[in-house]
Order: structure tokens, then C-alpha cells, then sequence
């Protein structure tokens, strides 16, 4: 018996699979093969290799606190937006200039949001990041120094930002020989 399983939200903090284990979808069978996407391949080619295949996933939501005001009098506020966009400006610096450059990273604010009009200082910005690494101790420094680097300009700001690691995937590795082969 051959069955095919599509798993979902494969890259969230509860990854689609553990659900589906949760709900017995294991129960059903002895062994497991897991396939994945890849993009870099052509349409109806199954690649093989041995190793890591993708690396540590790591999420981290960033949100920032201030204080809201109205623009006129913005010196009684404390602008969440100038400390988020500071922030974002020095994780970037962090990502090119503190990780060796042998370290095959990526980092990426993928999602900024703040504000509710144009005449408001605002009070809350959040973040979210995608950070990868092949090497744990890279995934920890990025995770150690976005906290550091968000709450110490908040603070230079005069507010405060809470860094939430929202997910941790470890590398895939893979089995079997360094090959592709064409399917069909």
C-alpha cells in the first residue's frame, strides 16, 4: 500500500505533520519517505543527496512598544515606528558585517507593520523575520543578537521590544546518493 500524504504549514511553529500524527495519520503505515519542493529542479525530477538538504528555520516576531500621540505635540510620544526602522537598519548591519562570511545565512524582515493614520505617533510596530543557517550556534548568535540589538534601540528610543522566537525547525538532512533522477 502506497499512500500519499501532503503535509501543511510545514514551516509554522506546530508544523502541519505533528498534527496530522496527533489526529493518527501515523498509525496507518510502518515507514515514511518525506519529499520536498524544490524549485531549482525541473518539473518531473526527484533529487537525492546526502546531508543537510535545507537548513535551520527559525521565525522571530519582534514588536515594538510606545507612545501614542497626536503629530502636532510628537515630543510627548515615543514613535514605535523610528525605533523599528532603526532596528531594521541594524539587524541588516548584523546579518552582513558580525557572521563570517563563509556562513551561508539568510535573514529576512519579511513583514513590517505599524501605524493606523498619518497624524498619529505611533505605538506599536511588528516585525517578522526568517532567519536560516546550516549551523546552530549561527541560528543562536541571530536569535541572541536580534534580541539584544531590538531592546537596546527601544530603549535609546525611550520605548521597549519584546523578540518572540515564534518557530525553530532543525536542518533536513538527507539519505541516499548525490543525484537526480527524471521521474517517469
Amino acid at each position: 500500500t502506497i499512500k500519499l500524504l501532503f503535509t501543511p504549514a510545514e514551516e509554522y511553529k506546530e508544523p502541519g505533520v505533528e498534527k496530522m500524527v496527533k489526529d493518527g495519520v501515523a498509525e496507518e503505515f510502518d515507514c515514511a519517505i518525506a519529499c520536498h519542493a524544490h524549485p531549482g529542479l525541473p518539473v518531473g525530477t526527484i533529487g537525492l543527496c546526502n546531508g543537510g538538504i535545507n537548513a535551520n528555520s527559525m521565525g522571530i516576531m519582534v514588536e515594538f512598544f510606545g507612545k501614542s500621540v497626536h503629530a502636532h505635540s510628537r515630543q510627548n510620544g515615543v514613535d514605535a515606528i523610528r525605533m523599528a526602522v532603526q532596528a531594521y537598519t541594524a539587524l541588516e548591519m548584523m546579518a552582513a558585517q558580525e557572521i563570517a562570511s563563509k556562513e551561508p545565512i539568510v535573514f529576512n524582515v519579511g513583514s513590517f507593520h505599524g501605524g493606523v493614520t498619518n497624524n498619529i505617533v505611533c505605538d506599536y510596530v511588528k516585525l517578522l523575520i526568517s532567519a536560516r543557517a546550516w549551523e546552530d550556534d549561527v541560528t543562536d548568535f541571530m536569535a541572541r543578537r536580534t534580541k539584544e540589538i531590538c531592546e537596546a534601540t527601544a530603549a535609546m528610543c525611550g520605548g521597549t521590544a519584546k523578540v518572540t522566537v515564534t518557530k525553530l525547525l532543525p536542518y533536513v538532512l538527507g539519505g541516499g546518493q548525490e543525484s537526480a533522477m527524471r521521474a517517469g
